[in-house]
C-alpha cells in the first residue's frame, strides 16, 4: 500500500487524539472514584495533575506535528524514523514524562502497520 507521508502524519495525529480521549476517560474514572470515596482527595489531586500534564504534552506533540516539513524523498519507514527522532527530541527539550514517549512509540508502531496493509 502506498501511503503519502502527509497521510501518515494525519494518522499519527488521530492516534494521539485517541490517547487524549483515553486519558480523559481515566480522569473521569478518577473523579468518579474520588466522589465515591474510593480514593482520597490527595490521591485524586496527584492523579489529576499527572493526567493533565500528560494530556497537555500529547496535545502539544499533535500541534507540533502540524508544522513538520515533509521530505517526499524519504521512504515511509525513513519518514517515521524522522518523526520518532523529532518527537524524542521535543520530549527531551520540553522535559515531558517518559510515559509520553511510550504513548507515542506505541502509536508510531501502530501507524507503521498501516503501511503493511
Amino acid at each position: 500500500m502506498s501511503v503519502s507521508l502527509g497521510c501518515l502524519v494525519k494518522i499519527l495525529q488521530l492516534e494521539l487524539k485517541e490517547v487524549e480521549n483515553d486519558l480523559n476517560g481515566l480522569k473521569d474514572l478518577y473523579s468518579s472514584r474520588h466522589d465515591s470515596s474510593e480514593i482520597t482527595h490527595y490521591v485524586f489531586r496527584e492523579n489529576s495533575a499527572l493526567l493533565q500534564s500528560e494530556l497537555n504534552s500529547i496535545h502539544q506533540i499533535g500541534v507540533l506535528l502540524e508544522d513538520v516539513k515533509i521530505d517526499e524523498s524519504l521512504s515511509p519507514d525513513e519518514f517515521l524514523g524522522f518523526i520518532e527522532n523529532f518527537i524524542t527530541e521535543q520530549i527531551r527539550e520540553r522535559q515531558y514524562s517518559t510515559a509520553i514517549y511510550n504513548y507515542v512509540k506505541l502509536k508510531l508502531t501502530k501507524v507503521s502497520k498501516y503501511m503493511d496493509m
